[in-house]
């Protein structure tokens, strides 16, 4: 049913699921059961062009979208991290850094939600003001990250009753594809957990999403409105080419996934698999007293699964530094990153080892 539902579209194009004969069948289903959209709100929605917005970093050019998605926090983020040499820094003094760039990126939400102004988010002065707040702990002796190793992923270890995981984290999917004519397609999808409103129309054959009613509930719920989302799939490129096409599941932790996968790449010279796979860090969110949640540079969130977690001499460090440290052990915490690289002799893909992916290529005939 999914199938002809894609092909229908291939066919007859968009205008047939908000007017055409699948709009039909959706408010024919509502209307049967109990649902409220009708044709009338099918045929009045608006489909707006994704808002882009690009930043430098280091001589590569960041390219992604802007409210209602995420990649303004990318861009923000990779600016404020620009006033720093983070290629001369150690993994505390990075984890650090990072940790705070992203605390003031995602606060700053709060000035200006729905991203008026583009301008000042892909502000370098903005971010360079902001950078300044930010401590770098003292350079010191500092043990060798553990190894860590690219391993397929056990899927003994998938959480799917979502006892440790949690209830919201089974309905994200990101991925990254590119054709053999090296045009880069990069699509973060969300329904809302765990298989949206569990509702599908049987000649149809896709889930109907829920994120207005749950996982987005803290966004404006009147009609025709577009919640804040922070899927921020990206492509970042230098003098025209694709060098990374990056995207990931995980909610706000999406945002902080990508960015330390571009800065462990440009900044420390780690091949994309790599870059994928060394451990992260997350703010940590606290609400203050009138109750409005804000996340905290001086708090930090420490990967620590036995796979590919950081070091526990890591996390003494950080804490002499005079940074509170919550080690986080589950798997899957810190956002599941699906890559693809370009490279001379084609693409190769990167699938995030601690969530249920993979990659896959066809050959291309010769350029």
């Amino acid at each position: 049913a999914l199938g002809n539902t894609l092909q229908r579209l291939a066919d007859h194009g968009a205008a047939d699921f908000y007017r055409g004969e699948i709009a039909q069948k959706i408010a024919a289903d509502m209307a049967a059961n109990g649902g409220f959209v009708g044709s009338k709100d099918l045929a009045e929605y608006k489909v707006l062009d994704g808002r882009n917005i690009s930043t430098t970093y280091r001589g590569f050019d960041i390219h992604t979208l802007a409210a209602p998605a995420g990649g303004g926090l990318v861009v923000k983020a990779l600016n404020i991290l620009e006033s720093f040499d983070l290629s001369d820094f150690s993994e505390v003094q990075w984890a650090a850094v990072v940790n705070q760039a992203l605390a003031i990126t995602i606060n700053s939400r709060a000035e200006d939600p729905y991203e008026t102004d583009l301008e000042r988010v892909a502000s370098k002065f903005w971010a360079a003001d902001q950078a300044s707040t930010i401590r770098v702990p003292e350079a010191r002796f500092e043990v060798p990250m553990q190894d860590a190793t690219l391993a397929m992923h056990d899927e003994s270890l998938t959480d799917w009753s979502g006892d440790q995981w949690g209830a919201d984290s089974h309905h994200t999917s990101h991925f990254t594809i590119s054709d053999c004519a090296g045009a880069v397609v990069g699509v973060t999808q969300t329904l809302g957990p765990l298989f949206g409103s569990r509702v599908i129309t049987p000649e149809l054959g896709f889930v109907y999403a829920t994120t207005m009613g749950t996982y987005l509930s803290e966004a404006d719920q009147a009609p025709g409105s577009r919640p804040r989302t922070t899927i921020a799939p990206t492509v970042v490129t230098r003098d025209g080419e694709v060098v990374l096409a990056l995207g990931a599941a995980g909610g706000i932790r999406i945002l902080s996934a990508i960015v330390q996968t571009i800065s462990r790449f440009v900044d420390q010279g780690h091949d994309p698999e790599t870059a994928v796979l060394l451990p992260r860090v997350h703010p940590y969110r606290e609400t203050d007293d009138s109750g409005e949640r804000y996340m905290r540079g001086d708090k930090i969130n420490l990967e620590m699964t036995p796979e590919r977690g950081w070091s526990p001499e890591i996390g003494q460090q950080l804490s002499a530094a005079g940074f509170e440290i919550e080690p986080v052990e589950r798997h899957a915490a810190f956002g599941r990153v699906h890559l693809i690289a370009g490279a001379r002799d084609g693409w190769f893909g990167v699938a995030d080892a601690d969530w249920e992916g993979s990659t896959a290529a066809v050959s291309c005939p010769s350029r």
